[in-house]
């Protein structure tokens, strides 16, 4: 039995992203093409801050105000339900918006 709970509740949003540290950046690198890479994350001030390395030629594809997806998920250990089968609770938290490049000297 599957079952899909949907949370609009912000603050179990912003708890996730403070708790964890590992995401996936999904970007368009080509008109039907989709790139998706690992990134580590700090979640300050209601934003994500990522550290991206322009050499990586991945990385480097991206074009900042393009569209992005940031994706993290969560999966706890599985559970017995009862003696024939395990209750599995995972979570999966996707962010839409843009990269910019951060100017604030305070933030840097």
């Amino acid at each position: 039995m599957n079952s899909v709970l949907q949370i609009r509740d912000l603050g179990i949003i912003e708890n996730e992203l403070k708790y964890n540290y590992l995401g996936v950046l999904s970007y368009s690198i080509e008109e039907e093409k989709i790139n998706q890479v690992p990134v580590t994350y700090l979640y300050l001030d209601k934003n994500i801050y990522i550290l991206l390395k322009e050499e990586d030629e991945k990385i480097g594809a991206i074009k900042y105000g393009a569209p992005v997806f940031f994706t993290i998920i969560k999966n706890e250990s599985p559970k017995a339900a009862d003696k024939l089968s395990l209750l599995y609770k995972s979570s999966v938290i996707t962010i839409s918006g843009s990269i910019k490049i951060v100017d604030e000297q305070k933030t840097i």
